[in-house]
């Protein structure tokens, strides 16, 4: 990944702008400008274009852009492997806060104990940063919950999950209905924007012709732990996953409210670059995380 014209073509795409990518990359405008001239030459085409004095990618930017981050990001591995000297297994992957926090830390306790288990990474982070990480190479798959651009990725369906609504148990009684108007009056506890879990509420509430602003009072908080603490204590309600709420459902220190004809499930993803030459590899580790979750789960 030698070649300074992908170099500097990179840099446009992420910064928008001739000039930012030149000072980014310690050359001058008229080097960048000639190095995308010169790759617009020898792909037949224009690779950027201006409207409005907004910069933007063509197609055919689009496209050279996607096999550019793949091709790099397989370099970067395969330089820093090397250079290493590599000798042990090493696996880098992300994972959104509920899968990471109630799915991958049940599981990676037996699977850092196999024998044969790779040196392991793991980033929690919402489901935009880890998407980031994954195109600048520095994770090698993600684990990831709400809508992304899946035509982007190699993807495919990690595990299904139900979405619910929860409360405090002394304001929402087991079973009884309770209407969206009723919820909306409310104090909402939501995660922040670019998150999995505020993009799927957001999503639901489209649906049925709203948005999070319906609701009276809101507050933004990133830490699951923290929204489960003020729902017990009767500050707000939330809607997360059901397995980042099962254990205080069942010890009672949540409950999941009872809104009619609300039964919502949606995927958490796998997520790789298309074309990656270890794909097989990841989905591999990936079979193996499920039939340890399905021996947890078949124990309970």
């Amino acid at each position: 990944m030698n070649d300074s014209r992908i170099l500097s073509f990179l840099a446009v795409c992420e910064e928008s702008s001739f000039t930012k990518a030149a000072a980014r990359l310690s050359l001058t405008q008229p080097a960048v400008s000639q190095h995308i001239r010169s790759l617009e030459e020898q792909f037949g085409g224009a690779l950027f274009t201006y409207d409005h004095r907004i910069l933007s990618l063509t197609l055919r930017g689009e496209r050279l852009r996607t096999f550019a981050l793949q091709a790099k990001a397989d370099w970067d591995k395969a330089v820093s492997e090397i250079q290493a000297a590599r000798e042990v297994k090493r696996l880098s992957f992300g994972a959104t806060l509920t899968v990471g926090d109630f799915v991958m830390a049940r599981i990676l306790p037996y699977f850092l104990a196999e024998p044969e288990s790779p040196r392991t990474r793991m980033y929690v982070d919402n489901t935009e940063v880890l998407l980031r990480r994954l195109r600048d190479g520095e994770i090698d798959f993600a684990l990831i919950e709400g809508p992304f651009h899946r035509e982007a990725y190699e993807t495919f369906v990690f595990l299904p999950a139900r979405f619910v609504a929860i409360g405090a148990p002394s304001e929402f009684p087991r079973g009884k209905p309770v209407p969206w108007e009723e919820l909306f009056s409310r104090h909402l506890l939501v995660r922040e924007p670019g998150s999995g879990t505020r993009s799927v509420l957001e999503q639901i509430l489209a649906e049925r012709g709203s948005t999070i602003e319906a609701f009276e009072q809101r507050s933004e908080i990133g830490s699951l732990l923290v929204i489960k603490n003020l729902v017990s204590r009767a500050i707000g309600i939330s809607f997360l996953y059901e397995y980042a709420v099962e254990a205080e459902c069942r010890d009672h220190t949540l409950a999941e409210i009872a809104i009619p004809s609300f039964d919502v499930s949606r995927n958490f993803y796998f997520a790789a670059l298309p074309g990656s030459h270890r794909l097989e590899e990841y989905r591999r580790y990936c079979d193996r995380f499920l039939a340890i979750w399905d021996a947890i789960r078949d124990k309970e």
